[in-house]
């Protein structure tokens, strides 16, 4: 979305221009709407989303080629700018529930980082379809991720390796629907 809450409710962050050509993200006060930082422009952000803890926010840019994407990875207090990570269309940026990681799409591949270094932790297989969504389970040891060609795959978080992939249409695994 173009805007999200800080987990205490005190903090909203929005998108000023969301969808445009010069977009910035603006923190301000839920209960007195003011400013406590205003962040630099960037092309056409499209995603919001704010860790947990409540200590950083993630936003996706469109390039302005549609090729040269990035998520930006922010200070919530502050807005400094802690990293770029070059990342595809719709990189559904998701955090752990205990905040210590955030997943997204970056070209295909699902990648899991560390929220506070940004450094890779693990990459996991690509999908045929172009990803739509990606979520951790409670416990952080799984994510799920869906494709637009129907597919959902079940990943193990600790090594990578795929446990379950499904076509959501099929009622049951046929010959054609790769296992």
């Amino acid at each position: 979305g173009d805007f999200c809450f800080s987990p205490d409710g005190k903090l909203v962050f929005g998108v000023r221009g969301a969808y445009q050509r010069e977009s910035t993200v603006i923190a301000f006060v839920r209960s007195s709407g003011e400013e406590v930082w205003r962040g630099e422009e960037y092309h056409q952000i499209d995603e919001i989303v704010c860790s947990p803890d409540g200590s950083v926010v993630a936003f996706h840019s469109v390039g302005f080629d549609r090729q040269n994407s990035k998520i930006v990875i922010c200070e919530a207090q502050s807005g400094a700018v802690q990293a770029e990570i070059s990342a595809g269309l719709l990189p559904n940026i998701t955090f752990s529930s205990n905040g210590q990681f955030f997943t997204a799409n970056e070209h295909g591949k699902i990648v899991i980082r560390d929220t506070v270094t940004c450094r890779e932790i693990r990459r996991f297989g690509s999908h045929l379809g172009i990803v739509q969504s990606v979520r951790f389970n409670s416990a952080d040891t799984r994510i799920i991720t869906t494709d637009s060609s129907g597919m959902m795959r079940l990943w193990d978080v600790a090594n990578g390796d795929e446990v379950l992939s499904h076509w959501r249409w099929k009622t049951s695994l046929t010959p054609e629907c790769p296992k």
